[in-house]
């Protein structure tokens, strides 16, 4: 397997930088995302609108990309970075350091997927690379699955936007239990209506945002936590 900072598989080699746009003196950093958002049910062929949120390696101001594949199965989003030639990632610690995290800042942009095919009411797997890690040479930057997106013949629920990702609860000076998607280090986050004891810190949450009828801590648009990885 490959480093964390060689080309996805979009690209199998930097040779190939062609293929997904690069221009020849440019050098593709790849990243990952620690979260997602998405339409629980989408009209068949309908422009898809996917929130995603990840790491920018190294605090380089670099161009973002964020493109996506569709097979008979799964929409996979593997986002990287151009950088001008000469502007590398970050090097790679002594093979006893720890592994520590590369990520200074993070991206939180909207991805268009142009549409889903389907003859029949059915779902399709969401993923994308979900590392944020510096790994060692034999690592490399794996395809997490964050869910699931139904694409309907009639006309779909759009009630709800699923979420999932990395992401970690905290109580505000209100007291009030809300989550935040890793890789933004800023208040606010999304009040969580069934918040229990426990912290989530560092984990693979999934649930989904909805408006409610009665506003929780303020807030009418909430998020429902269905499971914790």
């Amino acid at each position: 397997m490959r480093p964390a900072w060689l080309a996805p598989s979009c690209i199998a080699a930097l040779a190939a930088l062609a293929a997904c746009g690069a221009e020849p003196d440019t050098t593709v950093i790849p990243t990952t995302v620690d979260w997602m958002e998405w339409p629980a049910e989408v009209k068949v062929g309908a422009p898809i609108d996917v929130r995603l949120v990840g790491g920018q390696p190294c605090g380089l101001l670099l161009e973002l990309r964020t493109p996506a594949s569709v097979d008979n199965s799964a929409v996979t989003f593997e986002p990287y970075f151009l950088a001008k030639q000469g502007i590398g990632p970050c090097p790679l610690p002594a093979s006893s350091a720890p592994r520590v995290s590369i990520i200074a800042v993070g991206f939180d942009t909207t991805a268009v997927i142009g549409g889903l095919p389907a003859d029949y009411d059915r779902v399709y797997e969401m993923r994308a690379a979900a590392s944020s890690f510096i790994a060692l040479p034999t690592a490399g930057l794996p395809v997490r699955t964050f869910g699931t997106i139904a694409v309907r013949l009639a006309q779909p629920d759009a009630s709800r936007t699923l979420a999932a990702g990395f992401a970690y609860e905290y109580k505000d000076g209100a007291g009030c239990v809300r989550l935040q998607p890793r890789s933004l280090y800023r208040s606010g986050g999304y009040v969580v209506e069934n918040a229990d004891s426990a912290s989530v810190l560092d984990g693979m949450v999934r649930g989904y945002l909805y408006q409610r009828a009665a506003p929780l801590c303020g807030e009418t648009r909430v998020f429902h936590l269905e499971s914790v990885d």
